[in-house]
């Protein structure tokens, strides 16, 4: 599944890939796209929470696709890459060390709370309107989850 919520007049974003489909990468790519441009339009930088927990590593052609995309020079977000996983986040912020600096600033942070504080701290009063975007995503995908069958 693949949820997302954006408020572009405040230059926003939350992303939930949760083991997408193949159509689902494409609305993620959709969304990743939408972005780009964003700072000269709007005037500052975007923030971007990408909630990763349920992350299904992307395949060969998707991950060049991602490349593309991200490497633009005018893909410049604030990303927050929400993951409980230690070892994840570890072996990405290890992988960081060893590549070029990207275009936009990446952090590995272990939940929600430290993610808006991450970007509340490089975009400050953004924190609220994360939180509905955040809302939003997490009603839409409790929705669309099977109901466990009573018995």
């Amino acid at each position: 599944m693949y949820f997302s919520a954006v408020d572009e007049r405040n230059g926003l974003a939350v992303w939930w890939p949760s083991e997408p489909t193949a159509g689902e990468w494409e609305h993620h790519f959709a969304d990743v796209e939408k972005i780009v441009g964003w700072s000269k339009k709007l005037g500052f930088r975007p923030g971007v929470l990408l909630l990763a927990n349920e992350f299904a590593r992307p395949d060969a052609r998707n991950r060049k696709r991602l490349a593309e995309i991200t490497g633009r020079p005018d893909y410049d977000p604030y990303l927050a890459f929400v993951s409980s996983n230690v070892m994840l986040r570890g072996l990405l912020t290890m992988l960081g060390w060893m590549h070029a600096k990207p275009s936009y600033d990446i952090d590995y942070l272990p939940d929600e709370d430290s993610g808006c504080a991450w970007i509340e701290s490089r975009r400050p009063g953004t924190t609220p309107a994360l939180r509905i975007l955040i809302a939003d995503v997490r009603i839409r995908a409790s929705r669309a989850m099977p109901k466990a069958a009573s018995g």
